[in-house]
C-alpha cells in the first residue's frame, strides 16, 4: 500500500525499500526470490504506464517515477527481466520528456538506457534510434547549470548528469562512429561536453584539498575514458579535441593529488591526443593550457620514473605521452624545459644503471623537447646539460645496439643545430669510427652519414675529415665488391656515403684524396706506382650505365654523378676536362637546339637531370 501512498516522499521511499529488499539480499529459496523480483518489475511497469499518462506534470510523480525506473534498471542488471521486454513495454517514451523532469528522474532514465544497451545492445540500439530518443538524450541537461544558488541541484550532481549523457552516447555508438558523427553535427553534444570538461577542471581546482576530490576524480576518469573512445573511433574533430577545455581537463587529470587510476587514464588519453595533434600543419590549441599540460606531463613522468608513484609501472606510457606532446607543441616543450636538469640527471642515471628500455624512451622525451623548443635547446646549452647527456648516451650506445640506433635517429633531427657541440665533444670523430665498423647495421650506417652531412660545414678543412675521407673511400671500395649484403641495403649504404661526400665543401686537398692523387692518412702525394685515375675510376664505375630495370642501381648512379659534380667544382676546369672517362660518360651531349658543346659541369648536371627531376630545373637555369 505504501507504493501508492498520497505522500510522494513516502511512496518514493517505499519503492526504494522494495528495490533494496529484493536486489540487495540473498535467500536460500532463489526461486521464490526471483518470483518476487518479477512481480515487482511488473508492478513498476504498470505504475510507470499510469504516470506517463499524467504527462509528468507533478513533482510528486517525478520522485515516484525515478524510484520505479531504478527498480527496472536493477532488474535488467541482475538479469531478472530481459531488456527486450522492457523495450517493448513502451515506457521509453518517458525519455522524450527529459527537460520536464527533475534531476533524479533524468539520471534514472539515462542509467536505464545504459543498462539496456549493456544487456542487449543488438535489440536496444535500434529501438532507441527508431524512437528518436538520441536528440532528447543529448538535450537532457541543457538547462542545468552549476551557478551558485542553484537550489537543490549541487554542482557535482549537475556534472554527474552531464557525464551520464556523454557516456550513454559513447556507449550507444558501439563500433560504428556514424551515430556519434551525426549527433556531434546535428546537436549540441560537443558543446555540452566542452562545458562539462571546463567545469570539471574548475571543480578539481576547488576540491583538490576537499572531501569531494574522489567524486570529482571519478567523473574526470569517466570523461577521459569517453575521450579515449572518441579518438579510437577516429573522429578527429579538431575544433573539439584541441579546444582549451579538453587540454585543461587533460592537464588537471595529471595532478599528483588525484588517484593513480585517473592519472594513468589521463596518460593513455594524452598519448592518443598528442599523436593526433602532431598531424596538424600548424600548432593549434590554447597556449596557456598547452604550457600547463606540458609541465604536468613532465612532472608526472619524473614522479613515475623516480619511483614516487608506486604501482605506476616503468613509465613507458608517460614517456610516450610526453614525447608526443612536446613533438607537437612548442609551448608545451618550452614550459617543460624547467625540468631539463632533472631529466638530464635521470638520463645519466639510467645510462649508468644500463636500464636501456627506459633510457630509450626518456631519450625520446629529452630530444623531442630540444627539437621542438628553441628555448629548451638554449637552456640545455647554457647550463652544460647537453654535452653531459650526449657523452652519457654515447657510452650507452657503444654497449647496446637499440640505444645506438635511437641515439643516431634523434641526433639526425638535431645535428644541424648542434654542429659545434658535436665537434667539440668529439662525437663527430666517434661517429666516423662507428661508421667504419664492419658489424654496424646498415640503418645505423645510413643514419651516421645523414648526421655527418648536416655537420659538413664544421668539418670543412679539418685534418679529421682528410683522414676519414681515405677510410671512407676504402670502405666504399670494399662495399662495392661484397656479396653478403642484400642489394637494397648495399645500394642505400653507397648512396648515403656518396651523398655525404657531395655535401662537403671540397678543397683541393680533399679533392686530391677523392681522385687518388693524395693519401687520406697523411695528405701526401700519391705513390708513383698508383695510376692517376685510381680514385676517379671508383666514381666513374658507379656513374656508368645501369642495366634496364635495376631500381637499386639508379640511386647509386645519381649519387656518383652528384659526387663527380662536386669534384668538378673543387678542381680547375682544365683538370676536369683531362679526366679519361669523362667524355664517354657525357656521350657528346649538347645544349638543346644548339651546336654549343656543354662544359663538364653542365654535362654532368644534365646527365643527373635525366633521372633526378629535382635537378632538371637547376640544370636548365645553369645552362641558360
Amino acid at each position: 500500500p505504501f507504493l501508492q501512498h498520497v505522500d510522494a516522499v513516502v511512496s518514493a521511499a517505499a519503492w526504494r525499500c522494495l528495490r533494496c529488499l529484493l536486489f540487495c539480499r540473498d535467500e536460500d529459496d532463489q526461486e521464490a526470490l526471483q518470483l518476487q523480483r518479477r512481480a515487482a518489475v511488473q508492478r513498476a511497469l504498470r505504475a510507470l504506464r499510469a504516470w506517463s499518462r499524467e504527462e509528468l506534470l507533478s513533482m510528486d510523480t517525478f520522485a515516484r517515477a525515478a524510484e520505479a525506473v531504478e527498480v527496472l534498471r536493477w532488474s535488467v542488471e541482475a538479469g531478472v527481466e530481459s531488456a527486450k521486454q522492457i523495450l517493448e513495454s513502451g515506457i521509453l517514451a518517458m525519455a522524450k520528456s527529459f527537460k520536464a523532469s527533475h534531476l533524479g528522474l533524468r539520471r534514472s532514465l539515462l542509467r536505464l538506457l545504459s543498462a539496456l544497451l549493456a544487456a542487449n545492445f543488438t535489440d536496444a540500439a535500434p529501438v532507441i534510434f527508431k524512437a528518436g530518443l538520441w536528440p532528447s538524450v543529448v538535450s537532457a541537461c541543457e538547462d542545468l547549470s552549476v551557478e551558485e544558488g542553484s537550489g537543490e541541484l549541487g554542482e557535482l550532481d549537475v556534472l554527474t548528469v552531464k557525464t551520464d549523457v556523454v557516456l550513454l552516447v559513447i556507449q550507444g555508438t558501439g563500433e560504428d562512429s556514424q551515430l556519434l558523427l551525426w549527433l556531434s553535427k546535428s546537436t549540441a553534444l560537443l558543446q555540452q561536453w566542452q562545458w562539462t570538461l571546463q567545469n570539471l577542471g574548475l571543480a578539481v581546482q576547488k576540491q583538490v584539498r576537499g572531501h569531494g576530490l574522489l567524486r570529482v576524480a571519478n567523473l574526470l576518469r569517466l570523461h577521459l575514458a569517453a575521450l579515449l573512445r572518441f579518438m579510437e573511433l577516429q573522429i578527429e574533430d579538431t575544433d573539439f579535441l584541441f579546444s582549451w577545455q579538453v587540454i585543461v581537463a587533460l592537464g588537471e587529470a595529471l595532478q599528483a593529488d588525484l588517484p593513480m587510476e585517473t592519472q594513468q587514464l589521463a596518460t593513455d588519453a594524452l598519448v592518443s591526443w598528442a599523436a593526433i595533434h602532431m598531424k596538424e600543419v600548424s600548432e593549434t590549441g590554447d597556449a596557456a593550457a598547452l604550457a600547463t599540460l606540458g609541465t604536468r606531463a613532465s612532472q608526472r613522468l619524473l614522479r613515475v620514473l623516480s619511483g614516487h608513484d608506486a604501482g605506476a609501472g616503468i613509465g613507458l606510457a608517460e614517456c610516450a605521452a610526453a614525447a608526443n606532446l612536446y613533438a607537437s607543441s612548442s609551448q608545451a616543450a618550452s614550459s617543460a624545459a624547467k625540468q631539463l636538469p632533472e631529466l638530464s640527471a635521470l638520463l645519466q642515471q639510467l645510462s649508468e644503471q644500463r636500464r636501456h628500455q627506459q633510457l630509450i624512451w626518456v631519450m625520446r622525451v629529452f630530444f623531442a623537447m630540444l627539437i621542438s623548443s628553441e628555448d629548451a635547446l638554449e637552456g640545455a646549452r647554457s647550463e652544460g646539460l647537453l654535452t653531459s647527456v650526449l657523452l652519457a648516451l654515447r657510452s650507452s650506445a657503444d654497449r647496446d645496439q637499440a640505444v645506438s640506433l635511437e641515439f643516431l635517429e634523434q641526433l639526425s633531427h638535431l645535428s644541424g643545430r648542434l654542429q659545434e657541440e658535436l665537434f667539440q665533444s668529439e662525437l663527430l670523430s666517434w661517429l666516423m669510427r662507428l661508421s667504419t665498423k664492419r658489424q654496424l647495421a646498415s640503418a645505423a650506417f645510413c643514419c651516421v652519414m645523414d648526421i655527418l652531412c648536416l655537420c659538413s660545414d664544421v668539418l670543412a678543412g679539418k685534418p679529421l675529415l682528410f683522414r676519414y675521407l681515405g677510410q671512407l673511400m676504402e670502405a666504399i671500395r670494399s662495399l662495392s665488391k661484397t656479396t653478403t649484403l642484400p642489394v637494397r641495403w648495399k645500394s642505400k649504404r653507397l648512396v648515403a656515403a656518396m651523398n655525404f661526400i657531395s655535401s662537403l665543401r671540397l678543397c683541393s686537398r680533399s679533392a686530391a684524396i677523392l681522385t687518388g692523387a693524395a693519401s687520406g692518412d697523411s695528405g701526401t702525394r700519391r705513390h708513383l706506382s698508383a695510376p692517376l685515375s685510381a680514385g676517379l675510376d671508383l666514381w666513374f664505375d658507379f656513374a656508368g650505365e645501369t642495366p634496364k630495370g635495376d631500381i637499386h642501381g639508379i640511386p647509386v648512379r645519381n649519387a656518383a654523378l652528384r659526387l663527380l659534380l662536386a669534384l668538378s667544382e673543387a678542381l680547375p676546369k682544365a683538370s676536369v676536362e683531362a679526366w679519361p672517362r669523362l667524355m664517354p660518360l657525357l656521350q657528346d651531349r649538347h645544349c638543346a637546339g644548339g651546336e654549343k658543346r656543354l662544359d663538364p659541369r653542365e654535362g654532368l648536371l644534365q646527365r643527373l637531370a635525366e633521372d633526378d627531376s629535382r635537378a632538371a630545373s637547376l640544370c636548365e637555369a645553369w645552362i641558360r
